[in-house]
């Protein structure tokens, strides 16, 4: 009855997807992008700033584990072997403690920068990026779920999260997974990987300079940023008097070229996607130990990685990924309380697709 169930569901994805399917390409037919791109804001953020989230994820995961550790008064080397309640609280604090670090590590930027614009955050657009992260939802699951189902006819799919749920379901439990995996790992994930590590890697399009790798803002007077498909601001006060008036050699690319005043066009132009893939690659990395999950997870990553740079948004980013963990999470939760796992149901690609740590 719940495969019927999940079987139904996954059918009323894929027909709502379809019209949307079609839009798009539409889209693409008319203007050579899925999805239409905003204007593009210059990033300030260098390697120093990439380097410093990062610092603070360990610090956090390091400063709760010992937290735990002490709490419960055992070892740190113990906690790998806990189970049951422990292991749950240890859930709710690790995740806790990668929240409270990720924000810290925001607020380092945002004294820096002044604006918190610079990894994503765009409220004014807030209701439109759900609405994009919603239809991304309907368009991309199908498509991810059918790859981890094929993966794991050949592949045994691990994931500490999930097992902690199945072997322990209780009321705290349910609490720990849901807020580890639908709150915590979209929002520091999207921050990290496309806010800050995506943002980065467009800026480096420009060429590499001292300013991309401590970080600041570029002068007006030697780079502008261009707007995928949308003509350069005219600027003759950085050209001697000369008028600089120049658009994307593809509208529909995924990426807008970064000129200097001069008019010298970077090489990464050429390679436009290099920071979606590699961004995705690290996301799909960093989920290693998890059976097939960092191939699907590369794919989710292009995908999450393609709304970060036409909306210049992590808001669609964090929705899409919360949507996708939380549809996972559901249909695992009643395979947990109401059926006997079975590896070979068709719920079995559910346990694939959550993005956390």
């Amino acid at each position: 009855m719940l495969n019927l169930l999940f079987f139904f569901s996954f059918s009323i994805l894929v027909l709502a997807s379809l019209p949307l399917w079609f839009t798009a390409i539409k889209e693409k037919q008319r203007t050579g992008a899925l999805m239409e791109s905003r204007p593009e804001a210059r990033s300030p953020l260098g390697l120093l700033d990439v380097v410093v989230m990062f610092f603070f994820w360990l610090v956090g995961q390091a400063a709760s584990i010992s937290l735990i550790a002490l709490i419960f008064g055992v070892g740190i080397e113990e906690l790998s072997k806990a189970s049951g309640e422990t292991l749950s609280w240890a859930t709710i604090l690790i995740a806790s403690g990668q929240m409270v670090a990720t924000l810290v590590a925001v607020g380092v930027l945002l004294i820096r920068y002044r604006q918190l614009s610079i990894i994503g955050w765009q409220p004014q657009n807030f209701r439109g990026d759900l609405r994009i992260g919603l239809m991304a939802f309907a368009m991309v699951v199908p498509s991810i779920l059918f790859l981890q189902w094929l993966l794991v006819q050949v592949f045994a799919y691990q994931h500490p999260t999930m097992e902690l749920l199945e072997k322990n379901a209780n009321g705290l439990t349910l609490l720990a997974t849901w807020f580890s995996a639908v709150i915590v790992a979209p929002i520091c994930e999207e921050v990290f990987f496309r806010g800050v590590l995506q943002s980065w890697l467009q800026r480096v399009g420009g060429g590499i300079s001292d300013l991309v790798l401590t970080g600041g803002w570029d002068s007006p007077s030697n780079s502008v940023a261009v707007t995928v498909g949308v003509p350069m601001p005219t600027d003759s006060s950085s050209t001697g008097g000369s008028t600089t008036n120049k658009t994307c050699d593809s509208p529909g690319s995924l990426i807008g070229k970064h000129e200097t005043a001069d008019s010298i066009e970077s090489s990464w132009t050429s390679n436009a996607i290099l920071p979606i893939l590699i961004t995705s690659a690290l996301f799909g990395l960093a989920h290693s130990g998890q059976g097939p999950a960092p191939i699907p997870l590369f794919v989710f990553g292009i995908v999450l990685g393609y709304l970060f740079r036409r909306t210049g948004s992590i808001v669609p980013c964090i929705a899409l990924h919360m949507l996708l963990n939380a549809f996972s999470m559901f249909w695992f939760t009643l395979q947990v309380f109401l059926s006997e796992p079975d590896p070979s149901a068709i719920l079995e690609p559910v346990r694939g697709v959550i993005g956390i740590p």
